[in-house]
């Protein structure tokens, strides 16, 4: 996989969704976009960082995750645009995006004095980071995101789960009302019925509440929150799109050419990401074009014995963090994150009994959201009640399994163990700054 870096002179181009962009990062989605970008060396899966060039602040202020080959568009320049001009670009799912104004960027000038040898100062979007320097760029890049760890005792930490333990046998009503829910949803699109989904019955925007993108963000959305990002995360939707108030189909560049072509290439990343979940096949499953964050919640959806129900990379690397997991290393998927945290309640002498699900709302009930102030957990109130709209009431409810295809799916003891490497890093101090008291990662 490559990585390269792109470009943004605020001087040439207004970014109009930059705010907007901003704020769906910040809540933990996943914001879309296609972005000019000159090389035709790009592949799907290589990862790109944005570095915004004209008037100070000059630095990187983004990052992402290619999800389609180049194509043609219209020029950004609205000259060129006229003139019939065109421009190659890639669609990429930002993960993290810096409001350049208010939060601390990787400034240009940083960048120069620790890459010499790499142009920090582009002519054009699209330009390879020198291979000796991407590790170390990856590492400096996740300083600035690095979530502080809670200190709380051992004693402290116990407790709260001790509270929790009892806690989630509690409100059995609604607990069961969701799965009935999610039950609902996975019997309604099976393998056939995803191959044979008309446009209207997929996408989202046209108000009808029975669409399968409006039942898998709204209906379910106790399951799992996909709000904060554009519908574009769906591939093809109804509706505007910025500074574009048309209502009309959208969809990934990538997909196709035209909304047909778009919804073909949906249904079959669905048909070819609910098999390979069924597998545990996680090559399979990164390769998939879906956006990380359909990926996740279709996963946990229709297979919650074996996957977690966090989507959001910022969310993910916030619970491995505040649990001092130790096995990371750059450029994990979302999946791959999952793991770690799966292993970890699986080692754990309360955790290990627990649904996957239960184990979900326990991380949040422990240390809130990290990217919502007024989801707090009980380890940052020091109080043993968490906040109502954390806690989403749970039971003890077996999940009914549903059965996709002919073949029995029997997980081998092996498939569920991560296979983590224990990351490297060039900044020790900061860790040990950073270290959990209990070191509970271990």
């Amino acid at each position: 996989m490559g990585t390269w870096l792109l470009t943004w002179n605020t001087e040439l181009w207004p970014w109009y969704e930059y705010k907007e962009a901003i704020k769906s990062a910040k809540t933990g989605s996943i914001y879309c976009d296609g972005w000019s970008c000159n090389t035709k060396q790009t592949n799907i899966g290589d990862k790109i960082y944005l570095i915004k060039l004209g008037k100070p602040p000059r630095g990187i202020i983004a990052s992402g995750i290619i999800t389609s080959e180049f194509y043609d568009s219209e020029h950004w320049n609205e000259d060129k645009k006229n003139k019939g001009e065109t421009v190659r670009r890639v669609d990429i799912d930002f993960n993290r995006i810096l409001d350049y104004d208010l939060d601390k960027i990787l400034e240009q000038s940083d960048l120069k004095k620790m890459f010499p040898e790499q142009n920090w100062s582009p002519q054009g979007s699209g330009i390879s980071i020198r291979n000796k320097y991407i590790e170390k760029l990856e590492l400096v890049w996740d300083t600035l995101f690095t979530s502080e760890k809670m200190k709380i005792s051992d004693n402290e930490y116990e407790d709260y789960l001790k509270v929790f333990e009892k806690f989630r046998f509690t409100y059995t009503q609604k607990r069961e009302e969701l799965e009935e829910k999610r039950l609902s949803f996975t019997k309604d699109y099976s393998i056939e019925k995803l191959r044979h989904m008309s446009l209207d019955e997929y996408v989202v925007g046209k108000q009808d509440k029975t669409s399968f993108c409006y039942r898998l963000e709204n209906e379910l959305q106790a399951w799992g929150d996909m709000h904060g990002s554009t519908s574009a995360k769906f591939g093809i939707y109804f509706g505007k799109k910025g500074s574009d108030h048309i209502q009309k189909y959208r969809w990934t560049k990538g997909y196709g050419n035209t909304k047909e072509e778009a919804l073909d290439k949906v249904k079959e990343q669905l048909v070819l990401l609910i098999m390979a979940g069924k597998n545990y096949d996680i090559e399979k499953i990164n390769q998939n074009k879906l956006s990380p964050m359909m990926k996740g919640k279709l996963l946990s959806l229709y297979y919650p014995h074996l996957y977690l129900n966090i989507f959001s990379s910022s969310h993910l690397d916030y619970f491995i963090a505040q649990l001092n997991i130790k096995e990371t290393k750059n450029s994990m998927s979302e999946i791959e994150k999952q793991k770690l945290l799966l292993n970890y309640k699986d080692h754990h002498p309360f955790m290990r009994n627990w649904s996957i699900f239960e184990f979900s709302r326990c991380l949040y009930y422990l240390f809130g959201s990290p990217t919502n102030e007024n989801k707090k957990g009980v380890a940052v109130e020091k109080s043993y009640l968490a906040l109502v709209d954390i806690f989403v009431p749970i039971s003890k409810t077996e999940y009914e399994i549903i059965e996709l295809l002919p073949e029995k799916f029997e997980p081998n003891s092996d498939e569920k163990k991560v296979q983590g490497k224990k990351g490297k890093g060039n900044y020790e101090k900061q860790a040990k700054d950073n270290k959990r008291i209990g070191d509970r990662g271990s």
